[in-house]
């Protein structure tokens, strides 16, 4: 597609998105930058206007109108309480399209965005020294001088948390009990490096329960790149994935981390080329499940038990889990299952924590003031464990509690589950 008829299409979204809204402000209680700044600009009908003028050459492009529009955290909590149904991530998205035309995607944000989805060896060395440098007796010594805010990476220092975990396990397992079917996991690019422990327990359960798993070779979902203003990047990473998983014969596809998950789901909103790529991106988005709700509705093997767990747990809904899959209630049904565990809300999930993927990076100040509210909460009644199921979440959220010296331990759902298999296991 030559760029000017990318832009005519780019534009062509804004305009069918921006004539949808009613401009009832509905949305601007859900929004968590105009709850913060109650300035217009800073919300989704604002951001809809500034979007509309841009497109049509009434408003040129300039910093602030990019810091507005950059200060989005694409949560899609307004999309859930649009009466008009504004599909406002694709309107979004194109606006940062036309931003990044005109060279205004920042240069640091599209090299962290690469880092991830294509040098996944340099991204493992890279995560393996900060482990190291996060143990150093240096750290805080750098963190006092302000060395690392001279050498512009002290929001990334910030936002990794000292316990991270990495998965190195093989390519397929087969199950511990009789067969019920086949299943493959969308890891992604960042889970691997950062949550290994949530992709073992995943696999650990599944197994346990009669699938066989496969982890084929995968590439970033793309998420990152299509909230970027990337496209290109993000349509051929959906279609590398497309085509890797279309060589599998299996039942599902099941993504640990409710952001991939969702933009796996949301594939076929794509516009590649072909029709016949345009039906490779439909069927790999057919068969996405987010793995809590598919192990709700798996039939459980009687001999499979979990261990009781006298302890609470806060569940966390990712905007992810929330606004785009609409499957918020499974991690609860799912930690139900677990004997004598105390489940319930944390407070403040009708707003966004703050870790929406390189966000945390790129609007540290934001993503620190909306994380807020939910440290001060866990704060007053420290719970044994928050449970997530997105892993951007995990990694803001554990930070914070970090920094407070809280004796909370983020977990996905599913790694309690695998836990309490385990001591069930060995009872």
């Amino acid at each position: 597609m030559s760029p000017g008829i990318r832009a005519l299409t780019h534009q062509d979204t804004i305009a069918r998105q921006f004539d949808r809204c009613v401009k009832c402000g509905l949305c601007l209680p859900h929004c968590p930058t105009y709850n913060l700044t109650l300035d217009e600009s800073e919300s989704p009908r604002g951001r809809i206007a500034l979007a509309q003028a841009m497109a049509s050459g009434q408003l040129a492009p300039s910093e602030r109108l990019q810091a507005h529009l950059d200060h989005c955290l694409v949560c899609r909590a307004c999309e859930r309480a649009c009466p008009a149904e504004v599909s406002y991530a694709e309107l979004i998205d194109s606006t940062r399209v036309l931003l990044a035309q005109v060279d205004r995607a920042p240069r640091r944000e599209r090299q962290l965005r690469n880092l991830f989805a294509r040098h996944s060896r340099a991204a493992r060395s890279l995560l393996s020294m900060a482990r190291a440098w996060h143990r150093s007796a240096l750290r805080p010594v750098a963190r006092r001088s302000g060395v690392l805010r001279a050498l512009g990476v002290e929001n990334l220092d910030a936002a990794l948390p000292e316990s991270t975990s990495r998965f190195d396990g093989a390519p397929s397992y087969r199950p511990s009990v009789d067969v019920r079917g086949e299943v493959a996991l969308f890891t992604g690019c960042t889970s691997p490096l950062l949550d290994g422990e949530t992709v073992q327990a995943a696999v650990e359960v599944l197994t346990a329960l009669g699938f066989g798993v496969v982890i084929p070779e995968q590439s970033c979902c793309g998420a990152m790149h299509q909230h970027g203003g990337d496209d290109r990047n993000a349509l051929e990473l959906a279609l590398a994935n497309a085509r890797a998983f279309e060589l599998l014969q299996v039942d599902a596809v099941l993504g640990v981390a409710s952001g991939c998950t969702a933009t796996l789901s949301e594939y076929h909103k794509l516009e590649p080329p072909s029709a016949e790529e345009r039906q490779c991106l439909g069927r790999l988005g057919a068969k996405v499940h987010d793995i809590n709700a598919f192990l709700n509705a798996a039939e459980w093997p009687q001999s499979v038990h979990l261990a009781p767990l006298r302890a609470r747990v806060l569940v966390h809904e990712p905007c992810s889990l929330r606004n785009v899959l609409r499957a918020e209630a499974e991690p609860y049904a799912l930690l139900q299952r677990i004997p004598e565990l105390t489940v319930a809300p944390m407070p403040g999930n009708n707003r966004c924590c703050g870790g929406a993927g390189l966000y945390i990076v790129t609007q540290a100040d934001i993503a620190r003031t909306l994380r807020q509210p939910k440290l001060a909460a866990l704060a007053e009644h420290p719970p044994e464990y928050v449970a997530t199921s997105n892993v951007g979440c995990a990694l803001h959220l554990k930070a914070g509690i970090e920094e407070l010296g809280l004796p909370t331990e983020v977990v996905h759902p599913v790694t309690l589950l695998a836990r309490q298999l385990g001591v069930a296991a060995h009872a």
